[in-house]
């Protein structure tokens, strides 16, 4: 095990990570350009998925595919020495026989990464987010969300029942999340009767359960008690956590100091992060993969200087 604290400037970030031996033999995929928040780190894993694709193929032969004459240059740019002009934007865009909506990405990916003020760095994420949006099936709000957030095990539960490989009995499901039956077969009754979840007997005469809903969303009422009691019973849980193994959990933390306008920046990216993330790993197939909950949570804990 090993803990690691590093000083980055003004910001304490602390990680406890007892388990982070990655194989170098893993198999690289290509890069989804659209689940990228930061274009030199995008540009660089498409280099590697282009190396271990074809080994001699180099940032020489890059550049020559691309139009460039000068391969110091392009590695320039990957690592973020050299700025992307809207000229070389658009060159790149064109010789990586990029779609529409990939060069819109792209370009507005370009600006988010080099803003240098908050204002522009909401705009352009807040344009990002319009086309992750809108390449993404739009989730339902939960109207009787009072009832839904009442324990952690509904959401969870709701989420099962939308993935397709998957035995969908009371007795699967209740192996599956570790809890009772008693508990899984109330909770299911619940989400019949909000209307997010149906049961049919098979010709068995066992129960299986579906999802009404499968793309969903609680909507986000700063302050509401409920959403407050919710996040509560989750963090519980995080702590209690620490007894699984290390490679099914991970906790990280961060010090950083924020203005107000910062704060709001923080929260820009962090919404950005989070839509690319459903987007990313929206799969329906649960097959080889296990449910994890990832909580959010940032409190100030000084006074303003």
């Amino acid at each position: 095990m090993q803990r690691q604290h590093r000083t980055l400037g003004k910001t304490l970030y602390s990680s406890f990570d007892p388990c982070c031996d990655f194989s170098m033999s893993k198999t690289v995929k290509k890069p989804d350009l659209f689940t990228y928040l930061n274009i030199n780190q995008y540009l660089e894993d498409f280099y590697n998925y282009r190396k271990q694709s074809d080994r001699s193929f180099s940032y020489g032969s890059w550049a020559l595919e691309l139009g460039f004459t000068n391969r110091s240059f392009l590695r320039q740019i990957v690592i973020g020495r050299r700025s992307l002009t809207d000229k070389t934007i658009q060159t790149l865009c064109e010789r990586m026989n990029y779609s529409a909506p990939e060069k819109e990405y792209f370009y507005l990916l370009v600006h988010y990464s080099k803003s240098k003020s908050a204002e522009q760095r909401n705009l352009y994420g807040r344009k990002l987010l319009q086309i992750i949006k809108s390449d993404h099936p739009q989730r339902a709000d939960v109207q009787n969300y009072l009832e839904f957030l009442s324990s952690p095990l509904l959401p969870r539960l709701q989420i099962l029942l939308s993935f397709q490989n998957i035995d969908k009995s009371s007795e699967t499901l209740a192996r599956m999340l570790g809890t009772s039956l008693h508990k899984i077969e109330s909770a299911l009754q619940l989400l019949q009767k909000i209307n997010l979840a149906e049961g049919q007997t098979s010709t068995e005469g066992v129960m299986h359960w579906k999802s009404l809903q499968s793309s969903f969303r609680v909507p986000d009422k700063i302050g509401d008690a409920i959403l407050l009691d919710y996040h509560e019973l989750s963090l519980k849980e995080a702590i209690q956590a620490k007894s699984l193994p290390p490679a099914q959990r991970r906790y990280k933390s961060l010090l950083v100091p924020l203005s107000a306008d910062e704060f709001e920046e923080f929260l820009q990216d962090l919404q950005v992060f989070i839509q690319q993330t459903l987007k990313k790993f929206d799969v329906d197939d649960l097959r080889s993969r296990r449910l994890y909950q990832i909580n959010f949570n940032i409190h100030s804990v000084s006074e303003e200087g």
